[in-house]
């Protein structure tokens, strides 16, 4: 089960660098991982999802060069003989390549451990620990996905893992977003039925099903609401599930229960959760929603972060309300 959760977490991962890209042009400077800011780019604005998700990417994809070039290693086993006697023998052996790249990064954690590096140290450490995937000048990977492809192309990243180990989990959650979606009042029983289930997963399903019910709208605000109340979504304490259950509910208009989008941006004043947040209330044709954001902002503001506070000012503005001062 750890693999497929841990699929199912790097999916989630993906969608989150999507939205990002998104809300910040695949051409921005600011999806590279090392951001230009010798062209006048503020270091506040690089905070973003790009640095965590398409560098977790590009892990993957050295691992993924490890796990094809079958790197040999040589190993000492210990070997007792029938007199009980330890004999060292050095043989060759294959280990699991999974395990091969998890010893680089032991090895890469205990020399680099509590210090600030610079990426090329650790391309040097990576080509020194495999010189079979480098390049003929022995500076850089060899293939057309190169270490400066990595560092400095904006947009989506063109390696993604495989993580089809949580293909039968992502299905069922995604089905069961579309019986929901699908479903008028009153909700059918099988629907309710197939609920259930749902009610023993792990956070990570649960949080891959939220996002699969933004892929498409509900018939109503009540079946949005008969959702919260099947699955107890409205006293999770969890805020990575409460964060895409607000979603749901803007994405759906269901003005009727504002208030719990506005507990949860007095709760939580991350960038990651409150720009997604803005970003769609923001962009929403009811003007209630939109008179929402802007008495929610004018009331939460001076618990924000001033980055996060210029960010959805930009977001309120760029719908033509009047700008409010911070």
């Amino acid at each position: 089960m750890v693999r497929p959760l841990t699929c199912l977490d790097a999916k989630l991962g993906e969608a989150l660098l999507r939205e990002e890209i998104s809300g910040l042009g695949e051409q921005s400077p600011l999806t590279r991982l090392r951001v230009p800011l010798h062209e006048g780019i503020d270091p506040g604005d690089c905070y973003n999802q790009c640095a965590y998700e398409k560098g977790y990417a590009f892990v993957c994809h050295l691992r993924s060069l490890v796990d094809s070039d079958a790197v040999r290693k040589l190993a000492f086993e210990v070997k007792t003989n029938s007199a009980g006697r330890n004999l060292i023998c050095c043989a060759p052996i294959w280990l699991g390549n999974v395990q091969v790249f998890d010893d680089f990064l032991k090895r890469y954690c205990a020399k680099f451990s509590f210090q600030s590096i610079p990426a090329e140290v650790m391309m040097a450490f990576f080509l020194e620990s495999f010189p079979e995937l480098a390049n003929a000048s022995g500076t850089d990977l060899k293939g057309e996905l190169t270490f400066e492809t990595w560092l400095h192309e904006p947009g989506y990243p063109r390696f993604l893992p495989d993580l089809s180990d949580a293909q039968e989990m992502m299905e069922n959650c995604e089905s069961l977003a579309f019986h929901w979606t699908s479903s008028s009042m009153p909700v059918q029983a099988s629907v309710l039925y197939l609920s259930e289930e749902a009610k023993t997963w792990e956070v990570p399903p649960v949080l891959y099903f939220l996002d699969c019910c933004m892929t498409a709208k509900f018939s109503s605000a009540e079946v949005v609401e008969a959702l919260g109340d099947a699955l107890t979504l409205w006293t999770s304490r969890n805020s990575e599930i409460l964060f895409r259950w607000t979603l749901v509910l803007i994405h759906n208009e269901v003005v009727s229960k504002l208030a719990v989008v506005r507990r949860f941006l007095e709760m939580q004043g991350k960038q990651k959760f409150q720009l997604p947040v803005y970003r769609l209330l923001t962009t929403s044709p009811n003007a209630e929603v939109l008179r929402f954001a802007k008495d929610t902002y004018a009331a939460t503001k001076s618990m924000l972060h001033v980055m996060v506070r210029d960010r959805i000012e930009l977001l309120l503005a760029a719908r033509g309300d009047a700008q409010i001062s911070s």
